[in-house]
């Protein structure tokens, strides 16, 4: 902002001026709390176009019963998310996510959803994402297709992602594999706990190395962890703020 201007917008807002840096200070505070006061706005607004629009479906299913006018759903690629990544509005601050997360989870939550991954909801279990779930449990899985992922017993691979580029190998008659890795068993363990603690099922207890099962105590204490399973199963499920802290259980327990 120029520096004649500066003071003059402290000295309407009531700020005592005590030079341009001081000054800076204030106006920065405000801008951040109208930026915030312009999100949650817009957030609620459009929160509450698509709770009124909710229907159940075939299967129980949740489906729109009508086209929603307006920004931003009046055209392909204009939602938040698109011009966050566009770099044509800021992105959200911590608090802001954490409060757009638990209304998504009430949301859902009152329409028979519930979670089973942290970004992830069903209403029963037989419509969960059955192809995630494998690479959530370390489980075997044999990818077809341009760019697609396998892995077996700790090997995984990739094929090219082109399709021209992949269907001239299989013409040829090659492999489209582009690159593989041997998983050693650290990484293998890291990826169930960085994987195995954001589901439903959580983590057992048992199969944590020490440094892991020294971490649990600290993460029920601090409301991360729901601490009547731990003891009554043994095992580490999140709570809904572990949900939203899930990366500082997953450091925790790895002792990262």
């Amino acid at each position: 902002m120029h520096r004649f201007v500066l003071p003059f917008f402290c000295q309407r807002e009531g700020a005592e001026v005590h030079g341009d840096a001081a000054c800076g200070t204030k106006v920065t505070v405000r801008l951040h709390r109208f930026v915030r006061t312009q999100l949650d706005s817009r957030l609620d607004s459009q929160l509450v176009a698509l709770a009124s629009s909710l229907e159940r479906g075939p299967g129980d299913r949740l489906r729109l019963d009508r086209a929603l006018d307006g920004p931003p759903f009046d055209r392909p690629g204009s939602g938040w998310y698109w011009q966050i990544r566009r770099g044509d509005v800021p992105a959200p601050d911590d608090d802001l996510q954490a409060d757009m997360y638990e209304t998504a989870d009430t949301l859902l939550a009152a329409a028979g959803y519930s979670w089973y991954e942290v970004s992830n909801w069903a209403t029963d279990p037989a419509l969960r994402c059955r192809h995630n779930e494998l690479y959530w449990s370390d489980a075997n899985w044999w990818g077809i297709g341009p760019g697609a992922h396998s892995h077996v017993g700790g090997v995984r691979w990739w094929n090219r992602k082109h399709p021209a580029a992949y269907a001239s190998v299989l013409a040829e008659g090659n492999s489209p594999g582009a690159g593989r890795e041997l998983l050693t068993e650290t990484q293998r363990y890291e990826e169930r706990v960085l994987l195995g603690i954001r589901r439903d099922a959580g983590l057992a207890l048992d199969d944590l190395e020490p440094a892991g099962r020294t971490a649990v105590a600290g993460l029920i204490g601090d409301g991360l962890v729901d601490g009547p399973t731990a003891l009554r199963d043994r095992r580490l499920v999140l709570t809904l703020r572990g949900r939203l802290l899930a990366d500082t259980a997953v450091r925790r327990l790895l002792d990262f």
